[in-house]
């Protein structure tokens, strides 16, 4: 049975952002491709980058150990945790509910959604939640790491040119038809 696996990869603080991606494309992305891994999701976080697949058992293991034989020095461990995208995405709503200090109304109903700004404040309605666990679970799952994939292996180096990923940013919003003032509204959201 495949079930959803957190890997997180502890790296000393001197690592720099271009290991993290040259580990990510020349090592995490071909053993993800040698098993067939279409579920996964990659994120650095500050003391460790996590890695979030979708297998069986004997996959994860056999994964694993390919990834600790080719872990680079800056590595120190790898531990495991429990994670499923739809138990993340319904934490992450409801702790950007509790950033929003929203009215007492949308407080008390699990569900809720941004439908953009008025004089300088975010207007907030109430959305069904599972809704909303549904589309940010599948954001998690299925799209992010088709995207990682696909940039990781098309691109030729590591961007990090501020404006040029502004207009990655702008494109891929433009993409799915979020553009304009609904554009301008996402980009000043608060990353909670």
């Amino acid at each position: 049975m495949s079930e959803w696996n957190e890997l997180r990869f502890w790296y000393s603080s001197d690592v720099t952002s271009e290991e993290l991606y040259t580990f990510k494309r020349d090592v995490m992305l071909p053993a993800l491709e040698a098993h067939a891994i279409d579920q996964f999701l990659c994120l650095d976080q500050a003391a460790f980058m996590l890695l979030r697949f979708y297998s069986t058992e004997e996959v994860f293991e056999t994964i694993v150990k390919q990834l600790e034989r080719k872990l680079p020095k800056q590595f120190s461990d790898i531990t495991r945790e429990s994670w499923t995208p739809e138990g993340d995405a319904r934490e992450r709503i409801q702790a950007a509910k509790q950033f929003l200090s929203a009215d007492d109304y949308i407080m008390a109903k699990e569900g809720w959604k941004i439908l953009g700004r008025k004089d300088n404040e975010w207007l907030v309605a109430v959305e069904d939640l599972d809704k909303q666990v549904e589309a940010f679970s599948t954001f998690m799952s299925d799209v992010l790491g088709k995207f990682t994939r696909s940039y990781i292996e098309k691109m030729p180096y590591r961007v990090e040119d501020r404006w040029l990923l502004s207009v990655f940013v702008h494109l891929m919003l433009d993409s799915i038809s979020v553009w304009q003032e609904m554009e301008a509204e996402v980009r000043e959201f608060p990353y909670v």
